[in-house]
């Protein structure tokens, strides 16, 4: 902001710093506060992709920051439920898979999700920034390839 400032009072010589910082400074950073949490992700095909453990069993969750809600793939439901990493009552009309816990990192488990089952989904799952709301406000640093959550102020 400060760097903003003196480019509007003709102090042109920051120009170049200023368009450095502008692609490293989040756009909105509003309301938060100190960082606690990074969480590294691969890209897979270009997909922030996160290794997680349900119930012991490994898989790879991509990471939507479109998605308005979080899914799994019929497909994983249906291996879940079969191979005992997941019960009957994990599951609401079908449609719905309760998850009591998803370990992503060892300080960093997820709990009490709800995942909705999507028949024509690819991905084994799919989540987006808000699950992890319960710990901070989350954002994509993505040239760093990590998702950072900082403390709310």
């Amino acid at each position: 902001g400060f760097l903003r400032l003196a480019l509007q009072r003709g102090d042109t010589l920051l120009r170049d710093r200023i368009d450095m910082l502008s692609r490293t400074i989040r756009l909105d950073t509003t309301g938060i506060g100190t960082l606690l949490y990074t969480i590294p992700f691969e890209r897979k095909m270009g997909v922030p992709t996160l290794s997680v453990m349900v119930n012991g069993l490994k898989m790879k969750a991509e990471i939507d920051t479109t998605a308005t809600r979080c899914t799994i793939s019929g497909v994983e439901s249906n291996f879940m439920l079969k191979n005992e990493y997941i019960t009957p009552s994990m599951i609401k009309e079908n449609r719905i898979v309760l998850l009591p816990a998803m370990q992503v990192t060892d300080r960093i488990v997820l709990r009490d999700l709800q995942l909705y089952n999507d028949n024509n989904q690819t991905s084994p799952l799919v989540l987006n920034l808000t699950v992890f709301a319960q710990f901070g406000i989350a954002r994509i640093h993505p040239s760093k390839n990590q998702i950072e959550i900082y403390e709310r102020k």
